[in-house]
């Protein structure tokens, strides 16, 4: 009868020994630990799939938005959900750097900031670093002319990838946007920032917009288009531009516009 009561006591012991083990792993926050990070990335740690976060794909104060974190895995660019904004259609974009990203709670700091007055030489200096969309008075390009030839190469299915190739892929991608309308494409850098095998992780795709098992070749790139209208060329200018391009689920190549830092437009004099 002794030894039948310690075993039933070591068997309690036991269970309420494993009971605690469960509680703590439960308990455990899935937060990457700060040295699994690459250096510069550190930044990401705090952020988890799914948390709620203020995101803006120009880089602009004013163009923060709510989005969601889908994905945080280090050695993989940290990717957002969001909604359709301004502009910009709903879907997943890349996030390159701290400035673009915050919690929500510093939304509404942000918002008292904004609604403080503030001196006519802090809104000059504003103007002169971010440029709106200006619309009114014609000017000349200060910076490159518009061109208006196809960009050598084809974008055919059997084509490798290259740098012309994806090029041609981006430059068709503005022309088929514009109706018929002439349409130019600058590159004045085009750098190749990473390629990887779009593979499934525990919050989905590295990339949702490619086919899973496609490499993604995604490139950093300062450009500037130019579309032609009777009476004025529409000159969009775009800093740290990124684009993710691969085949599609039809063996077609795509490169999908994956976020910018800063942007501005301007209509110039047609010559």
């Amino acid at each position: 009868m002794k030894k039948q009561n310690e075993s039933n006591w070591q068997k309690q012991l036991l269970l309420a020994a494993m009971a605690s083990v469960v509680v703590l792993l439960v308990a455990i926050p899935s937060v990457v630990a700060q040295d699994q990070w690459d250096k510069g990335d550190e930044w990401r740690a705090p952020y988890k799939v799914g948390d709620s976060v203020q995101f803006s794909i120009s880089g602009r104060a004013s163009d923060f938005q709510k989005c969601k974190v889908s994905n945080n895995e280090p050695g993989f660019p940290m990717r957002v959900e969001c909604d359709a904004f301004k502009q910009w259609t709903a879907g997943s974009y890349v996030v390159y750097g701290k400035s673009s990203i915050r919690p929500p709670a510093q939304s509404a700091e942000n918002a008292q900031d904004k609604a403080k007055p503030k001196d006519e030489t802090q809104n000059k200096t504003d103007e002169q670093e971010q440029p709106e969309n200006q619309t009114g008075g014609i000017e000349r390009p200060d910076e490159g002319e518009c061109q208006f030839n196809e960009p050598a190469g084809t974008s055919l299915k059997n084509a490798r990838a290259s740098e012309q190739l994806f090029k041609r892929v981006i430059y068709e991608r503005y022309r088929d946007m514009e109706s018929g309308r002439k349409v130019g494409v600058t590159f004045k850098t085009f750098t190749l920032n990473k390629s990887f095998v779009n593979r499934l992780t525990g919050s989905g795709l590295l990339h949702d917009g490619a086919p899973q098992g496609a490499t993604v070749y995604r490139y950093k790139t300062d450009f500037f288009t130019c579309v032609k209208y009777t009476d004025s060329i529409l000159r969009t200018d775009i800093q740290e531009g990124y684009f993710a391009c691969f085949k599609d689920k039809s063996g077609e190549w795509a490169c999908a516009e994956d976020g910018r830092r800063n942007w501005s437009q301007k209509h110039l004099a047609v010559k």
